[in-house]
C-alpha cells in the first residue's frame, strides 16, 4: 500500500521516519490510490495528517520480513505499454 506525506507535515514527519527500522503508524487517513501512476497496484492509499503519531518498533520479531517485492512479468509489462495506471517503468523494492 503507498503512503504519502503531504508538503505541509514532510518536515515535522521526516525526522521520525529512518530507513532500515520499524514502526508503528496511526492516525491516518485512507483514501483512494491515484488514478494515475501508482507505485502499487492497490485500490486505497495512506495519507499521513498532523494527527499521524509515528513510533519506533525497538523489539523487532526475527522473522519479521525485510523486503516485499511484487514481480511484474514481461507479457504484463509489456499489456501496460501506454498505460497510465501503474509505474510500470521501475523496480520498486519496498523495506519493511
Amino acid at each position: 500500500m503507498e503512503a504519502v506525506v503531504p508538503a505541509k507535515w514532510i518536515d515535522e514527519q521526516r525526522a521520525k521516519l529512518i530507513e532500515d527500522r520499524v514502526y508503528t503508524i496511526q492516525y491516518f487517513e485512507v483514501c483512494n490510490a491515484r488514478a494515475m501512476y501508482r507505485p502499487v497496484d492497490h485500490p486505497y492509499m495512506a495519507r499521513f495528517t498532523k494527527h499521524t503519531k509515528i513510533n519506533e518498533l525497538t523489539a523487532v520479531p526475527p522473522d519479521f520480513p525485510l523486503y516485499a517485492c511484487s514481480i511484474t512479468l514481461f507479457p504484463a509489462l509489456r499489456e501496460r505499454v501506454g498505460a497510465r495506471e501503474q509505474l510500470s517503468g521501475l523496480i520498486c523494492c519496498s523495506y519493511f
